[in-house]
């Protein structure tokens, strides 16, 4: 897991630790373990909300802002939170019941920003047979921290469509060997 807590390039950054005494860079700091399971957790929360299938469940997730962005797998990106929460309600009122297992979580946090990448393995059933259906999806969710902790204010989806769902697929590319 990726951990990054850079100073503000105009701040003065603590110099205990350094011998030089010079300022500590971007590389130096790392988030304190409380921000990385916070962000992990909220993560967590958000993909516990879409498997419930409420749009209320959403609104506690979100941070509910006229810049947040959602772009659906396949969809045009969509702003503001109240474009988002009806995508929501549309999408959950013609959803069936569903599971989504993140994979390859990667945790980045800057300041009061954290991003989150992962595959999503999304499992469901279809309405005639009711065996499995399983698709993956590349994410990106952006969270910043508020007032009440992290909220979710970005959310993009891309389809992965080469056929793979074996586990040992949704490592990402960059980790894999690539000839």
């Amino acid at each position: 897991m990726e951990r990054i807590y850079p100073t503000h390039p105009q701040e003065q950054a603590p110099r205990r630790g350094r011998a030089n005494g010079a300022a500590w860079g971007y590389t130096d700091c790392v988030a304190p373990p409380s921000d990385e399971h916070a962000v992990e957790q909220a993560n967590e929360d958000f993909y516990r909300a879409f498997e419930t299938l409420r749009v209320e469940a959403m609104d506690a997730i979100w941070a509910g802002r006229d810049d947040d962005l959602c772009i659906h797998p396949g969809r045009a990106a969509l702003v503001g939170w109240s474009a988002i929460r009806e995508s929501w309600r549309v999408i959950f009122e013609h959803s069936r019941p569903v599971r989504i297992r993140p994979v390859s979580v990667r945790v980045q946090i800057v300041g009061d920003m954290a991003r989150v990448s992962c595959i999503e393995r999304i499992e469901t059933s279809t309405r005639a047979g009711g065996h499995a259906v399983v698709a993956r999806v590349a994410c990106t969710n952006l969270f910043v921290r508020t007032e009440v902790g992290w909220r979710l204010t970005l959310h993009h989806g891309s389809p992965i469509a080469d056929g793979r769902f074996s586990s040992d697929e949704d490592e990402p590319v960059s980790r894999r060997d690539v000839n």
